[in-house]
């Protein structure tokens, strides 16, 4: 009998099927998404909290991570509409990418 740590994660990995089988025919973002978890979230136009408002994300808004990594300071760049810019991390949490992000392969 397996453990239910090790079926769930073979169910995960069952689940990503449909997702890789999709992925000739469109592109999901580079390096994923941020979900909004605080009431609003400003993106800022530096990785500082001295930096200028650009945009401000509602409570559950989707942004897409524009690097890898966020910065030593706690700062994100990300993708919001048409704004790039930075938010605080505290702000966000990590969310599964939406199909609508995604953009067709041409």
């Amino acid at each position: 009998m397996l453990p239910a740590k090790v079926l769930l994660a073979a169910a995960a990995l069952l689940a990503v099927g449909p997702v890789a089988a999709n992925a000739a025919t469109s592109t999901r973002p580079a390096y994923g998404c941020f979900r909004v978890s605080s009431l609003a979230a400003p993106i800022l136009d530096k990785s500082n909290k001295n930096g200028g408002t650009v945009a401000t994300a509602s409570k559950g808004d989707i942004l897409i991570k524009a690097k890898r990594f966020c910065g030593l300071r706690g700062y994100c760049s990300v993708k919001y509409k048409s704004k790039t810019g930075w938010v605080d991390k505290a702000n966000v949490k990590v969310a599964a990418c939406p199909a609508s992000t995604s953009k067709p392969v041409q």
